[in-house]
């Protein structure tokens, strides 16, 4: 788990270290914005959402934006949503939804990509022997694993603590 100490809208190499206390974070993604999950309790649908990333307007305390990155073996995490419980799933088609219980559909791959920003792919499903991203569009809405890439900054995010 890393935490994010300093980010600036003009240098994205902000400093990063490890935390050993809290597995809890929100996400931001390489665009420079604040993205929070957000799960709908009835259905277990899962949808993002952006703000601008800016001191009086990133709501580091907002529960939807906290989210605990648990560790399910070597290279392999879980997502979870504290407010709602829900952990973060990609299904065989490729789309992006919240599951009540953990299942395989909820173990993804993490990587640390070169730029230090982290990418989450699915663990048990491909499509067309590619792997499928989770990522976000430009309104904050899921994207479908299938037209994602390992590459795309939309798929680019940052842990924070």
């Amino acid at each position: 788990m890393v935490v994010l100490d300093e980010m600036r809208k003009k240098n994205k190499s902000s400093k990063i270290k490890q935390n050993k206390e809290t597995a809890s974070s929100g996400v931001v993604s390489e665009k420079g914005r604040v993205v929070q999950l957000v799960w709908d309790l009835q259905k277990g649908k899962g949808w993002g959402s952006e703000e601008d990333l800016s001191a009086s307007k990133m709501k580091e305390n907002c529960p939807f934006s906290i989210l605990e990155i648990t560790s399910v073996e070597i290279g392999v995490v879980a997502v979870k949503s504290i407010k709602s419980n829900y952990y973060l799933a990609m299904n065989k088609k490729g789309k992006v939804y919240g599951s009540k219980e953990f299942n395989s559909d909820c173990k993804l791959k993490e990587r640390i990509e070169e730029n230090g920003y982290n990418t989450y792919a699915s663990l048990n499903w491909k499509h067309n022997g590619r792997q499928m991203f989770v990522a976000l569009n430009g309104r904050g809405a899921t994207k479908r694993g299938q037209k994602t890439r390992r590459k795309n900054t939309s798929a680019h995010f940052l842990p924070m603590g």
